[in-house]
């Protein structure tokens, strides 16, 4: 991700956490834009059916509405300025219908089915209107982004594809964790505060991780005839690059 740049108006522990998840949010959906949209262009390119290529296109679409609302979410809780600019996700030479693959694979069966997750646990805390409603226009979407990435990896199997996915499965769980996930969180003061604005407990968020990951994505890839076992063993010994997850 490139630079992103936030001032925000500090009153309280609760908005100073909203603040946090808003501005990241923001910064996610800046990056699925970019993302979605080279999908489209590679998925055109590579041959895949149409079909993909116009679900890919529409997220898109989907992603740079979602950008809006999240920031004047942050806005809300006092990020006053937020520049966010995508990574380059430009065709890389040596791009292959397998390499595509994996990326959507990488995007759509674990970091938006993990969001669907999330967000469906946002919206049932969730009491506060403006919260709530947010969060519904972006769940809807998130809902056809994952299947889009479930479809295509039923097609793709039926190709032959997803001989390197066991392989990327580490990278891929990096992508969507980070240290704090894996740590004991404290409790926190006025929890239901936290609670009526959306914002369940680690522990919570850590226990739903585990379910959506082991019930849907790691039994999916398996009902598709990818073995996991490389995911399995990252989690018993979960690792980062240094810095990663740490902001």
């Amino acid at each position: 991700m490139g630079g992103v740049l936030s001032k925000r108006s500090v009153v309280d522990p609760v908005t100073e956490r909203l603040a946090y998840i808003w501005t990241k949010r923001t910064v996610a959906e800046v990056e699925a834009t970019a993302r979605f949209g080279i999908y489209a262009d590679r998925l055109r390119s590579l041959g895949a059916p149409p079909r993909f290529e116009a679900e890919a296109r529409a997220a898109s679409e989907d992603e740079q509405r979602h950008t809006g609302i999240c920031r004047e979410m942050a806005r809300r809780f006092g990020v006053s300025e937020l520049d966010a600019q995508p990574d380059d996700y430009r065709v890389r030479e040596g791009d292959s219908p397998e390499m595509l693959f994996g990326d959507v694979i990488a995007t759509c069966c674990f970091s938006e089915t993990i969001n669907v997750a999330l967000l469906s646990t946002t919206l049932q805390f969730a009491s506060d209107p403006g919260i709530r409603e947010a969060t519904r226009e972006l769940l809807s979407d998130e809902v056809r982004h994952s299947r889009l990435g479930w479809a295509y990896l039923a097609w793709g199997r039926e190709q032959g594809l997803g001989d390197s996915i066991a392989g990327r499965l580490p990278e891929m769980l990096v992508t969507v964790t980070g240290p704090k996930m894996f740590r004991e969180a404290p409790p926190r003061a006025d929890e239901g505060s936290y609670r009526a604005l959306g914002d369940a407990h680690m522990s919570e968020r850590r226990a739903l991780f585990d379910s959506t990951l082991n019930e849907v994505i790691l039994k999916g890839l398996e009902d598709h005839g990818i073995a996991t076992e490389s995911a399995r063993d990252w989690l018993t010994h979960p690792s980062w690059p240094e810095g990663h997850g740490e902001d």
